[in-house]
């Protein structure tokens, strides 16, 4: 999935697109610890043809507040979020992924920055990109 930064149009008229890979939570060192719908926005680039849009993915942002006085609040969002997402899933709509304002940088850490990410991830629009064989 791609987080899309900029569209332009080449001078041979192509449509083309400029984004940031996401990847799913699974997919970094956190393995299967994390929600099977979280995202993670990464440094790694992606740029693409627009007809090579595979579909369009929704993803909620979630801004939760950290520290030990919030953790009832926010256990009770998480069971919340579950419930609805196990509906969705019973019911065999797509699935709606979630974005926390962090970033994910590699091997070895991942990054928060709520002030930066979430100007970044209100404006948040995902494509799949058509993998083509050469």
């Amino acid at each position: 999935m791609c987080y899309v930064e900029c569209m332009y149009e080449k001078h041979d008229g192509t449509k083309m697109a400029h984004g940031r890979i996401l990847q799913k939570g699974s997919q970094t060192v956190l393995g299967n610890a994390t929600n099977e719908r979280e995202l993670f926005l990464t440094n790694d680039c992606l740029e693409f043809k627009l007809g090579g849009i595979k579909e369009l993915v929704t993803v909620n942002v979630q801004v939760m507040p950290w520290g030990h006085k919030y953790r009832k609040e926010n256990s009770e969002a998480n069971r919340i979020e579950k419930a609805k997402a196990g509906e969705r899933k019973k019911k065999g709509l797509p699935v709606e992924y979630i974005f926390f304002p962090k970033a994910y940088t590699g091997q070895r850490k991942v990054v928060s920055s709520p002030s930066l990410m979430t100007n970044l991830a209100l404006e948040l629009v995902l494509v799949a990109p058509v993998k083509r064989d050469k």
